[in-house]
């Protein structure tokens, strides 16, 4: 169990901001994947009406990372499942060229680096299906 749970289940009950940085420009919810506090995830997520709240696709500075590839180089399987479920992208790229997978294969988390590279193919493989479509109709997904 998470021991900063409750006090986030507490801060955001008041309305604290479920995207705020700390002083080193870290997300919430980054800090909280790369710690492996499930519950805090979860808490961020989502809102009091069931609604996405905390921005699953931000960067943490100064890397640049985000809380899924926090939570992948942590080797947290079930943060990642979370954050996949709620739009976090594997195939987001830092500018430092490095993915979730590399992450996590870098850290010796080889089950979770090989589910995110097919992850990541998947993603790109639907993105290029819907652009295609888009460019040209009748042709592609």
């Amino acid at each position: 169990m998470c021991p900063q749970a409750s006090v986030c289940k507490i801060l955001v009950a008041a309305g604290a901001d479920r995207n705020a940085r700390d002083a080193i420009g870290c997300t919430t919810l980054t800090a909280a994947a790369w710690a492996g506090c499930l519950r805090v995830v979860k808490e961020l997520l989502i809102d009091i009406h069931g609604n996405e709240a905390a921005d699953v696709t931000a960067f943490s500075l100064p890397e640049q990372t985000t809380a899924l590839q926090a939570a992948a180089e942590s080797g947290h399987d079930d943060i990642v499942s979370v954050l996949l479920v709620h739009g976090a992208k594997a195939s987001y790229i830092r500018p430092d060229g490095k993915t979730a997978d590399e992450l996590a294969r870098v850290r010796g988390h080889l089950d979770l680096a090989r589910r995110l590279e097919q992850t990541a193919e998947d993603e790109r493989a639907h993105d290029l299906s819907i652009n295609t479509s888009t460019m040209y109709p009748g042709i592609g997904g």
